[in-house]
């Protein structure tokens, strides 16, 4: 052991170089400074421990195994990282000075190895040598739970504020009322969970600027953008499912808008609607669409003349191609085979060969208000047609392209006619033997110009009502020649023209009425004659017909839930109900002979009942 009173002189002789501590049997250099020869079996550590400094400052010079002197590394920007570049060497942090490196940028606080990196903003926050990209980590690294709206003057410090924390939204993102050119603010967002909302921004004009990698549940709505010109920003976006389930595609009131692309990879939506596009002339973007399963829209497009980017359409629950005047052809919907409701009007349309892959309209056909067309040819391949309805169809002649569908034998659904001034009858409907709905002809407050219900020879069978009203020309029934039953039967004469007497013959074989036999309002009708196979109905009404005078024609009806005949002031002869075996109430007023009414209630064994 060394005697304390020898420390002083060992540190001196230590610092003078003559004497180092670095074993037992280390011997001091020369005075020449060359070292002595040391043990072998004790050679002397390698540097720091023999570098004559006290390395780990605990008073001691080169004892064994004393470590490096610490390196510091100043933190200017007092982030808790040092610039690795600048490092310093002592026994305690000079200021301002930090044991950890791996700064990559001194001057900025929020640059350092743990800092967020916000997606797009060219910066590496985090030093990991790059700018955040999408999909880096398999999904969004930091996900806000709920919908995010950037409005207004503050959307730009919003949206930077947002990714300074986050690049993905569990929700919707909706960017309305700002003053933005593109989307380059929203650079940060790599997932929109529940789809993107775009509307009345005055200035923006394209939607570049998201992110490469993103993905966006499949909601988008773009809306009153009056500056918009393009979707083609959206190219390259993965298109995910959306947690509501409800996946739609809404674009309108984009009046300079001309190219829907950058919605590849959308195979089914639950809504459609394209519509009020002042520039668009071609629908296209959508190439990839198979499905629709609610409803699809394309309406009110004033230059729209192709559908072309729809041919991979197969399957829409509710098609209504609606009020574009230019558009002529619907070429791109060969491919449609099946939908539950189709509705054409106000379109440059002149016939229906477009849909000759068409092969179930399950719910109703409607053409109303089509300017150009002239026939429904071009259902070739149609098998089954849940309903139709004709209405205010300035040029269309006749129906006969109905005859395609023959196939189907019936219609599923409501039959509804009126207001075409060109279509005197119902040839082309030849094939319908039953109609499970209502047979609606005539009714709206323009008169039909029916001449005859030809068309309609095959039909037997109408499970609602069977209405004829307001038709302009139509004398008779002829063309029910085989009609046997009908839910209701009304046949309303309101402003049939006076000129022509009108009668009931026609329908020879109409057997039961389930509910309403409803005879009015006709001017020359004088009598029933036409209706002598009629053995049932449930209600008989027979009102408001000034010229009837019997009601002959009614002598095989037997039974009669109700029965009333009111306000026909020539009425006299009542005898064709004597055959009644079953009858309800009864209401009856007779004016050309006022003792019928009793002797027929006495006949049937029941009093009057009015209502």
């Amino acid at each position: 052991m060394i005697s304390s009173t020898l420390r002083p002189f060992t540190a001196v002789v230590s610092a003078l170089g003559l004497w180092t501590a670095c074993a037992d049997d280390k011997q001091p250099s020369t005075d020449s400074g060359a070292p002595v020869t040391t043990d072998t079996a004790h050679p002397c550590p390698s540097d720091p421990t023999c570098n004559g400094i006290d390395d780990d400052c605990d008073g001691l010079v080169d004892e064994l195994a004393e470590p490096a002197m610490a390196l510091w590394y100043p933190d200017l920007d007092g982030d808790g990282f040092g610039d690795p570049s600048a490092s310093v060497e002592a026994c305690a942090p000079p200021t301002h000075h930090i044991a950890v490196a791996d700064d990559c940028d001194d001057a900025d606080p929020m640059v350092h190895p743990e800092a967020w990196d916000p997606v797009g903003d060219g910066v590496d926050q985090d030093c990991d040598g790059a700018d955040a990209v999408c999909g880096s980590t398999g999904g969004p690294r930091s996900v806000y739970d709920g919908d995010v709206t950037w409005t207004g003057a503050t959307a730009l410090t919003n949206a930077a504020a947002f990714c300074t924390e986050f690049d993905g939204i569990a929700g919707t993102l909706t960017i309305t009322g700002t003053a933005w050119t593109d989307l380059s603010a929203a650079s940060c967002v790599c997932a929109v969970t529940d789809g993107l909302v775009v509307t009345h921004n005055a200035s923006l004009d394209t939607l570049a600027g998201l992110p490469t990698g993103r993905a966006i549940g499949r909601i988008v709505a773009l809306t009153d953008n009056p500056a918009l010109l393009s979707t083609a920003g959206l190219d390259g976006t993965t298109w995910t499912g959306v947690s509501s389930g409800n996946e739609r595609l809404d674009i309108r009131r984009n009046p300079v808008l001309t190219d829907l692309s950058g919605f590849g990879g959308w195979s089914h939506l639950d809504q459609l609607h394209i519509r009020e596009l002042d520039a668009l002339t071609h629908l296209s973007g959508l190439p990839d669409l198979t499905r629709v399963t609610e409803s699809a829209e394309l309406r009110d497009n004033p230059l729209l003349t192709h559908v072309d980017g729809l041919t991979s359409l197969a399957e829409v629950v509710e098609l209504r191609i609606e009020d574009n005047p230019r558009l002529a052809h619907l070429d791109g919907l060969g491919n449609l085979k099946s939908t539950g409701y189709l509705t054409l009007g106000g379109n440059a349309v002149a016939d229906l060969t477009d849909f000759g892959g068409l092969k179930a309209i399950d719910d109703r056909l409607t053409i109303r208000g089509a300017p150009a067309l002239t026939r429904l040819d071009g259902l070739v391949q149609l098998e089954r047609l849940g309903g139709l309805r004709v209405e205010e169809n300035p040029v269309l002649t006749d129906l006969t392209g109905l005859r395609d569908a023959r196939a189907a034998e019936g219609i599923g659904g409501t039959v509804e006619l009126h207001s075409n001034p060109m279509l005197t009858d119902l040839a082309g409907l030849d094939w319908v033997t039953w109609v499970h709905g209502d047979v609606i002809l005539g009714g709206s407050a323009d008169l039909t110009p029916f001449q005859s219900l030809h068309g309609l020879e095959q039909l037997e069978v109408v499970t609602g009502a069977f209405v004829v009203q307001r038709v302009l020309l139509l004398d008779d029934l002829e063309g029910l020649d085989v009609l046997r039953e009908v839910g209701s039967l009304r046949i309303d004469g309101t402003d049939q023209p006076t000129t022509d007497p009108f009668q009931l013959v026609g329908a020879p074989a109409l057997e039961v009425v389930h509910q309403t036999l409803d005879i009015r309002n006709h001017a020359t009708l004088t009598h029933l004659t036409g209706l002598e196979a009629l053995h049932t109905t449930g209600n008989l009404l027979v009102l408001d017909n000034p010229m009837l005078v019997s009601l002959d024609g009614l002598d095989g009806l037997r039974a009669a839930d109700t029965l009333i005949a009111l306000r026909n002031p020539r009425l006299q002869d009542v005898s064709a109900l004597y055959g009644l075996q079953a009858v309800g109430d009864v209401c009856l007023d007779v004016p050309g002979d006022p003792t019928e009414p009793d002797a027929l209630l006495a006949a049937l064994g029941t009093t009057e009942v009015c209502p």
